[in-house]
């Protein structure tokens, strides 16, 4: 049996996005040998606390035939045209690489991998999720009015049978676990719709949902009470977190870690008439280091306006609005 060693050399290690990467796949043969196809495959994949998920991939065909004894040299080059920047956090973690593969009939294919680093280019703006509308487009929202009726429905999935566990079954494990989330999701889905009782419809708004580091995003809240009521704060506040899905099913565990949060207090607080409209906005700077938003089915990099009413002695008002960081 012959041996085939295969090895990869690039021209260098740290490219940025634009650029053309060049290399070198190296084959030293002893015997003559039959070679179905010899492949070089670049893309970039995901390691850490979530299952690893890849993209981006583009595979070349150097050579397919029979080799005789002797050494050879295939040059190669792809342009990074698209695809996330390398990025190394606390759970998730984004490389590059090129992997070379040596298809041998009847034998343990050869392999060679090399990892490489792409950063953002002079002119390059990426992320990998949907960039959505365009960057000058102002998004106003206020929460949909839906039946709270309907709105239990939901929890009820999960509260109805925790109750059949727990008092018919005596199952006190799985009744105890159905009918917790189902108390918590209960809460949840009523929490900002109690609040508005009070509060009336609150309505919110981005200046842009799109944002590169650097740039400003502008936060407005704007209400008018039903009721007298005594708010505590109004905090509104940018946060960006990683999420990582690690394993499937029953064995699925969901980690979350928060890379960055800059919180601010909106000046209207104390007792509130009445139909007294209240108005008023934060202002966030995108830091300038900011990693790109990303969103893969098991890997995410989320970027998120987080809005609080803390009203005295009644369930606070809390939404979430996504956006977008580009790099």
């Amino acid at each position: 049996m012959s041996i085939c060693n295969i090895r990869i050399s690039l021209d260098k290690v740290n490219y940025k996005m634009g650029d053309t990467v060049r290399g070198v796949a190296y084959v030293d043969i002893d015997k003559e040998c039959k070679c179905d196809s010899l492949k070089l495959k670049k893309y970039w994949a995901t390691h850490g606390k979530g299952n690893s998920d890849s993209g981006n991939t583009e595979v070349l065909e150097l050579f397919s035939g029979v080799w005789q004894p002797g050494s050879y040299s295939y040059p190669f080059k792809f342009d990074l045209q698209e695809g996330p920047f390398s990025y190394h956090g606390h759970l998730i973690n984004i490389d590059w690489y090129v992997d070379l593969r040596a298809d041998i009939p009847w034998a343990i294919d050869p392999r060679d991998k090399k990892e490489f680093i792409v950063e953002k280019g002079q002119d390059s703006i990426y992320s990998v999720i949907d960039t959505g509308p365009d960057k000058q487009k102002n998004t106003e929202k206020s929460d949909i009015k839906i039946s709270p009726l309907i709105v239990m429905m939901f929890p009820l999935t999960f509260g109805l049978p925790g109750l059949y566990f727990l008092i018919f079954e005596k199952q006190i494990f799985f009744g105890g676990i159905f009918t917790f989330v189902g108390l918590v999701m209960s809460y949840k889905f009523i929490q900002s719709y109690l609040a508005e009782k009070k509060l009336g419809q609150v309505k919110y708004k981005l200046n842009t949902n799109l944002l590169k580091p650097g740039d400003n995003v502008k936060c407005t809240v704007s209400f008018t009470p039903r009721k007298a009521i005594y708010i505590n704060s109004i905090t509104v506040s940018l946060t960006g977190r990683e999420v990582a899905v690690s394993g499937s099913g029953t064995n699925e565990s969901t980690y979350r870690h928060r890379f960055h949060i800059k919180q601010q207090s909106m000046l209207r607080t104390g007792r509130v008439e009445k139909g007294m409209h209240i108005h008023d906005s934060s202002r966030f700077e995108i830091p300038a280091d900011a990693v790109a938003s990303f969103k893969t089915k098991n890997n995410d990099i989320i970027w998120e306006i987080n809005i609080q009413i803390d009203i005295s002695k009644w369930p606070d008002w809390i939404n979430t609005i996504p956006i977008t960081v580009v790099s």
